[in-house]
Formats: structure tokens, sequence, C-alpha cells
């Protein structure tokens, strides 16, 4: 439930840039500067603050003070989706773009995302990112520009080339979402998101400009946090990355990314026993029956290897037995990674 909305007073922004905010009062402000330095001004910045306990609530006030562009919602916690939802209904722009609360922009990213959505009469365009640990920053750069229908579109986007995965790269003309929404899940929620516009829509374009820093440094982050329950979310967008392949006859890639589907729920089997999740034996049994009941195609798979085929083979005969075996490694692996 929405408790109350503050600011906003530019008139008929062409651009609504919706920010999902929680506990992130470290990184809050560079984000946030980020897109006030915008060389297209004509937006307006919505701060949804999902019921932070630090100080994201106050720094939102404070800065929606200063600048008449901004709007801020304060909301119980109910997840990123919900929070990016709200921004979208309650949004005024022609187009709609998203950015990470802990992630920041370059100064011109909306001005190149504008003209080439605006010059091409595109329904969404892309940059690309530079990704930032506290070891390297690496970019993914290029002066490749593609325009493309939607089949190419879901092509590249399965590859993770130029449309990759993330909805914060992008900016979407707001008549084409129609009801496409995020999904309330805790993982993929971006993967199914963008998976719905694309199969809605007709025409792409991208380059390959890193104009969106994203941050791998924040330890509250979902991305970086460890297995639990709420990770088994990814197996919802696995599934319907196959699926949408295969019904716009992209067979390949349907089998590739169906192929991945299996191996991540062999994975899960094991990870759900070694974190001992909530509920984690109804989950075993499922995986164990979903694994079990589609072994033909899992057999007959050209993505995935022989050893991990007879891994898959030997666990429907000794689950309890491989699942032990395969929790040995992922004990070595995550020591050996972390």
């Amino acid at each position: 439930m929405v408790q109350n909305i503050k600011g906003g007073r530019i008139l008929k922004p062409i651009i609504s840039i919706v920010i999902p905010v929680y506990n992130v009062e470290k990184y809050l402000e560079r984000c946030i500067k980020s897109i006030l330095s915008q060389t297209f001004e004509k937006f307006e910045l919505i701060l949804i603050n999902d019921g932070s306990k630090d100080r994201s609530g106050k720094i939102c006030e404070a800065y929606a003070k200063k600048d008449i562009r901004i709007r801020v919602v304060h909301k119980k916690n109910e997840g990123v989706s919900v929070a990016r939802n709200l921004g979208i209904d309650l949004s005024r722009g022609e187009y709609i773009g998203f950015v990470d609360s802990d992630d920041y922009i370059e100064n011109d990213m909306y001005e190149v995302l504008y003209k080439l959505i605006e010059e091409n009469n595109a329904d969404l365009s892309a940059c690309g990112h530079s990704t930032i640990n506290d070891k390297e920053k690496k970019a993914i750069y290029s002066n490749e520009f593609i325009s493309c229908d939607k089949k190419t579109a879901l092509k590249l986007f399965a590859e993770m080339k130029i449309f990759r995965w993330s909805c914060w790269d992008k900016l979407y003309k707001k008549s084409s979402l129609g009801e496409i929404r995020f999904p309330k899940i805790s993982h993929g929620e971006d993967t199914i998101f963008l998976l719905n516009f694309f199969q809605n829509n007709n025409k792409f374009v991208g380059v390959e400009n890193p104009k969106y820093n994203y941050i791998k440094i924040n330890p509250n982050s979902v991305t970086s946090e460890k297995f639990s329950e709420k990770k088994l979310d990814l197996l919802i967008y696995f599934k319907e990355l196959y699926a949408v392949m295969y019904k716009n006859n992209l067979d390949s890639l349907g089998e590739k990314a169906e192929g991945k589907y299996y191996q991540v729920l062999l994975s899960y089997y094991s990870r759900c026993g070694k974190f001992k999740i909530n509920n984690y034996l109804k989950h075993q049994s499922e995986i164990y029956q979903e694994i079990k009941k589609n072994y033909q195609k899992i057999k007959n798979n050209n993505y995935i290897n022989n050893a991990v085929k007879i891994n898959i083979a030997l666990f429907i005969i000794f689950p309890k037995l491989v699942s032990t075996i395969n929790n040995c490694y992922l004990s070595y692996k995550d020591c050996k990674d972390g």
C-alpha cells in the first residue's frame, strides 16, 4: 500500500525514470546525482521507497526538495517488482527507464537512448554497460548498432548480446508496454518482463556503448546473496525462456535454454539439501520428479554433455548418493570461490 506521494511538479516529462529504493543509503546519493546530471533534462524521477529501514527515505525526501523533477513514494516493503510496477503506473512520460538504486549512469545515457528510440521509431532502445566490483571495471563496448525485429531481438536476448537480461540499460516506449508488468518473484523478474515485451512488440534498436554502471559490491543485493528458497524462482525464468524460443521457431536456442534448465534443476536439488532451505524435502521431491519425467528429453538434448547426462541418469537411480557427491563438489567450489 502506498503511504504517500510527494513532489514531481514538472509538467509533461518526456521520460519517467523509476528507481526502487530499499536500504541503500551508502549508494543512493551517487545514483540520484548521476540522474540529475543527465544532459537530457526533460524527465521525472520516481523514487519508490520500498519500506527502507535506514536513511534511504530521508535521502529521497532531501533530493525531492532540491529538484522539482523528483517524486517520492513511501510504501511498505513488497519487493522490486511491485515497486517498479507502481512506478510504471504512476509515470507520466512517453518513455520509461529503470535504474537500480545501488548503480549509477553516465550523464548522457538517456540522451543516447532517447535519440535512438525516436530516430528509429522503435519500441525499445538499449545501450551497453560496465560491470564494476572491488577489483575491476569491465565494460561491454563496441561501435555496433542494430535495428531489428522481434525474432532477431529474441535471438540476441537468448545469446545475451546487445539486448541483455536486465531491464536497466534500456528505454521503453510507454504505449508499447500495455499491460506488461514485472512478475512478483524474487529472481528473474527482469528476464520474464523483457521476454513479454519482445514478444509483444516489433522494432528494437541498440548500441554497444557502455552508459550504465552496474555495481557488484553491494552485500545486500539479491544477486549476491547465498542460495535460498527465493532462488528457486530462477527456474521460472529458465522455463519461460526456452518456451518462448520454441514458440518463435528458435529451436536451437530453445534446446540450449532447456538443457541449461535441467542442469540447474540438478544443481538446485543438491543445494536445497546443502543449505537446508525451507521445505527443502518438498522441493527436492518436485525437482526429482521433474527430472525423472523428462529424462528422455534430457537424454536427447544436444546441449547437455555426456558427463552431465551420466550424472543425471545415476541421479534418477541413486538421488541421495549423487546429491551427496554433488554437495561435496559444491562445498569445494564455494570454498574455492569464496
